[in-house]
C-alpha cells in the first residue's frame, strides 16, 4: 500500500476521534454524533471500496459523503451547542 494513502488513513480517524472526543469534553452533542456517524459511513466506504461488483459512482457518493460529514464534524465544534 502506498505510504501516502497509509498516511491518510491514519490522519482520518485520529481526526475523527478527535472530534468525537473533544465534542464529549465539550458537552457538544452535534459533534460527537457527527463524528461517530461519519466513522460508520467511512467504514462503509473501506467496504465499498474493497467490493468490485459495486458502481464506481456508488464508492464515489460514499466517499463524498464521508468528507463531507467529517467537516460538518469538525464545524461543529466550532458552534457553541
Amino acid at each position: 500500500m502506498n505510504p501516502f494513502v497509509v498516511g491518510l488513513l491514519i490522519n482520518s480517524a485520529l481526526y475523527l476521534s478527535g472530534c468525537f472526543i473533544a465534542g464529549l469534553v465539550t458537552g457538544n452533542p452535534w459533534a460527537w454524533k457527527m463524528s461517530l456517524a461519519t466513522m460508520g459511513v467511512t467504514y462503509l466506504c473501506y467496504w465499498f471500496q474493497a467490493d468490485t461488483a459495486l458502481p464506481p459512482l456508488v464508492v464515489k457518493f460514499t466517499v463524498i459523503l464521508s468528507i463531507c460529514m467529517g467537516a460538518a464534524a469538525g464545524i461543529g465544534l466550532l458552534v457553541k451547542a
